[in-house]
């Protein structure tokens, strides 16, 4: 009988997780603040990574038609390498959740902060990356 590798989701944290040649990291829900919210914060390991990240934007996940606007600054070692932007707010309604494509190199720190153009704790934005690791 071959032995099999089992994962298990225990739930989003800041973290990188590798399964295999996957990756993944998912922040869970973030709440508005115009400080900023460390969503990321992970090295990538020997491997080098290709995948997207994602972005949600800023919405109330109970009111579909409400939102408001947030970004999500993207930084390898401290230099900023991507950038976007979730318009949520109410009438606008465009997101810019499609993926991101990426690679990340071995050994880099990956540092995600959130913004939101509102302090309010109605409204979340979610993070997220997935890839594939190759060896370097």
């Amino acid at each position: 009988m071959a032995n099999k590798q089992i994962a298990t989701f225990l739930g989003p944290n800041k973290g990188l997780s590798v399964i295999g040649s996957h990756s993944y990291a998912f922040s869970g829900s973030i709440t508005a603040n115009t400080s900023g919210i460390v969503a990321l914060l992970f090295e990538s390991g020997k491997g080098y990574h290709v995948g997207s990240f994602s972005f949600s934007g800023m919405l109330d996940e109970n009111d579909p038609g409400a939102g408001i606007s947030g970004t999500c600054i993207i930084e390898y070692n401290g230099n900023v390498v991507l950038t976007t932007k979730g318009d949520h707010d109410t009438g606008n309604q465009v997101s810019t959740t499609t993926p991101l494509p990426a690679i990340i190199p071995p050994l880099t720190t990956v540092k995600v902060t959130v913004y939101a153009n509102s302090t309010s704790a109605t409204y979340d934005a979610t993070v997220g990356w997935t890839g594939r690791v190759y060896d370097a």
